[in-house]
């Protein structure tokens, strides 16, 4: 039985859009009220908290959360079958692509754990001890360097930087559709991650993280960093729609995966052929087995069991 999914990239960018929107009015509106509205009774107390743990788009272990991840690693999933299939049909940047899928996967188990966040503590500490943080220094962290209040954002800012100067050529290879989207995605979400981060971070330093300009900012920080991610799920998903036009996926037995093998091979010797011009290999049966005579080295290789497997 065959079944065929087909995929709209601007339907599933509306879908993720909605979700965005939807997840972070969720969050702003509960911590309006838990601001503004002063409950006595227990049991609605409760309820309120238990909704802005559940929805808050600056928590942990949420929804929003769980969201974010998700779509992370659905990122990190075509970026490696787009790396697959340019590795398949011999074409440039596959090295790339596979390392943007490890990025994008690490980032979804990072949205999941929180590692970033174990940076900050260590960080703060190292530049308290190189003294920039001294009064002397304009009050690097409770001034305007309460942008680095969140010191993670140091070593997440290098490493951007570092990336983007890796990225260039191939930035500049890509379709100019997929090259302007990928750079909104980019903008919009290391835009959220790092730059309205460090701005959430200074207002942490002189007001605390209990004010609603406090929620408002995290809000816009992590509205941003979906916004992107969304925006990059479309950027793949419209990039495989123009190069890559049919993806299929196909799931093998033990018996029949000599077969996809044998075509695997075919295909290979079929491409080497054409690049070198050389005729087809000339292959014979005996005995219900197929020999075929590669032309390499003059070695003959049996295929018969890959062949029955196929049958």
């Amino acid at each position: 039985m065959a079944t065929r999914i087909s995929v709209s990239p601007k339907s599933v960018l509306r879908v993720l859009l909605l979700i965005v929107v939807m997840l972070s009015l969720t969050s702003l509106v509960g911590h309006l009220f838990n601001y503004y509205v002063v409950v006595e009774d227990f049991l609605v107390k409760e309820l309120q908290e238990s909704f802005i743990r559940l929805f808050s788009v600056d928590g942990e272990g949420n929804i929003p959360t769980w969201y974010s991840s998700v779509t992370l690693l659905f990122s990190s999933a075509l970026l490696a079958v787009i790396a697959v299939s340019t590795k398949h049909s011999g074409g440039r940047y596959f090295y790339h692509w596979g390392a943007l899928a490890l990025i994008f996967f690490y980032l979804s188990l990072d949205e999941g754990v929180q590692i970033h966040e174990m940076a900050i503590k260590p960080m703060r500490l190292i530049l308290q001890a190189s003294g920039l943080l001294d009064a002397g220094w304009g009050g690097l962290l409770y001034g305007w360097g309460g942008l680095l209040y969140y010191a993670w954002v140091i070593p997440g800012a290098v490493c951007t930087v570092i990336f983007a100067m890796a990225y260039v050529r191939f930035l500049m290879h890509l379709p100019p559709k997929t090259r302007w989207l990928f750079t909104m995605a980019g903008a919009l979400y290391v835009g959220g991650a790092i730059g309205v981060e460090s701005l959430s971070g200074q207002y942490a330093a002189q007001y605390g993280e209990e004010r609603i300009g406090y929620h408002a900012l995290t809000t816009a920080e992590e509205l941003l960093e979906m916004l992107g991610v969304a925006v990059f799920v479309y950027a793949l998903l419209e990039y495989m729609r123009s190069q890559l036009t049919t993806v299929e996926f196909h799931i093998y037995s033990r018996e029949n995966l000599a077969g996809l093998r044998l075509r695997i091979y075919r295909a290979r010797e079929q491409r080497r052929l054409s690049a070198t011009g050389a005729e087809a290999p000339q292959g014979y049966v005996e005995g219900g087995v197929t020999h075929v005579n590669a032309g390499i080295g003059g070695a003959r290789h049996d295929l018969g069991d890959v062949e029955r497997g196929a049958s």
